[in-house]
C-alpha cells in the first residue's frame, strides 16, 4: 500500500493520498483453472489461457510527433514545478486538415494556486502559447491551439480540480484501454485492443506493443517513409493521392 501512496505522490504533485484516496489491498487466489495452468508451466513450455497480439508502427508521422511533444512538454517536472497550478492530468487532441494541424488540448488546472478567475484566464492562456510554441518548433505549419474548449468564464464554469486530474469526479479510466503505452492514441494505425494496465500476467501480450514498436521503428528505411501516411493505403504513389485528415491524441 505504501507503494501506491509513494507512486501518487510521485506522479501527481497536487494529490496527496493520506486525504484524497483510499487504498485497499485485496490479494486472493485465482481460479483453480488458472493455477493449475500455471503450475504445469513449472514442467513444460510456456503455456497461455488467452489470444493475444502486439501490434507496433514506424516512424511517427508530424502529427503525431507533434501531439506527444505537447503533452510531455506541459507534464514535464521543469513545467510543473514553474507552473505548479497545471496538473499532470493534460490531454493533447490533433488533427491535420492539409497543411494546418489543430491542437485541442484539455489541461486540468489545480485551485489552490489560483487565486482568481483571470489567474486562471493567464495560465490558460499560457498554456495555449506554449503549445504552440512547441508544436512549431517541430512542424513548419499553421498550429491552432485551443485549449478547455468547455470552459464558460462569463458563467464562472472553468476546468479546476482539487488534485490536478480529472480522476476525482469519477473520469480514472479504470483499466485505460485507450491509453496505449506508446504514449498516443491513433485511430488511423494498427494497433490492439488490449489494456497495458489489464491483465500483465496472464495477457503477456498486453506490453507487446512497445517493444513492436521499437522492431518497427529498427527495420531499414523506416525512418526515411513518407510523413502524414495514415489512412493513405489506396495504391498509388503518394504525389497522386488526396491527402486524408491525420488525427493522434496523447491522453495523459
Amino acid at each position: 500500500m505504501e507503494a501506491c501512496r509513494a507512486c501518487l505522490r510521485q506522479r501527481l504533485h497536487a494529490f496527496e493520498p493520506d486525504r484524497h484516496a483510499r487504498i485497499h489491498c485485496l490479494v486472493r487466489p485465482g481460479s483453480r483453472d488458472l493455477t493449475e495452468l500455471f503450475a504445469r508451466h513449472a514442467e513444460s513450455r510456456p503455456l497461455a489461457n488467452d489470444t493475444s497480439c502486439g501490434a507496433g508502427f514506424a516512424p511517427a508521422s508530424l502529427l503525431e510527433r507533434v501531439v506527444l511533444a505537447v503533452e510531455q512538454d506541459l507534464t514535464a517536472p521543469a513545467s510543473v514545478a514553474a507552473r505548479p497550478q497545471i496538473g499532470e492530468d493534460v490531454k493533447v487532441l490533433g488533427v491535420r486538415r492539409g497543411d494546418r494541424i489543430e491542437l485541442t488540448l484539455a489541461c486540468a488546472t489545480v485551485d489552490r494556486h489560483l487565486a482568481d478567475l483571470p489567474a486562471y484566464l493567464e495560465t490558460r492562456a499560457w498554456v495555449r502559447e506554449r503549445a504552440g510554441r512547441v508544436a512549431h518548433e517541430i512542424a513548419d505549419r499553421e498550429v491552432e491551439v485551443v485549449v478547455n474548449a468547455a470552459d464558460d468564464p462569463a458563467a464562472g464554469s472553468v476546468y479546476l480540480t482539487v488534485t490536478g486530474t480529472s480522476a476525482e469526479a469519477g473520469d480514472d479510466g479504470q483499466t485505460g484501454r485507450g491509453n496505449r503505452v506508446g504514449g498516443l492514441i491513433t485511430p488511423y494505425r494498427p494497433m490492439t485492443l488490449e489494456a497495458a494496465a489489464g491483465n500483465p500476467r496472464r495477457l503477456r501480450a498486453d506490453g507487446a506493443d512497445q517493444p513492436a514498436a521499437r522492431c518497427a521503428d529498427a527495420r531499414p528505411g523506416a525512418r526515411g517513409a513518407a510523413e502524414d501516411r495514415a489512412g493513405e493505403a489506396d495504391g498509388r504513389p503518394s504525389g497522386q493521392r488526396p491527402r486524408p485528415p491525420g488525427a493522434a491524441a496523447a491522453p495523459g
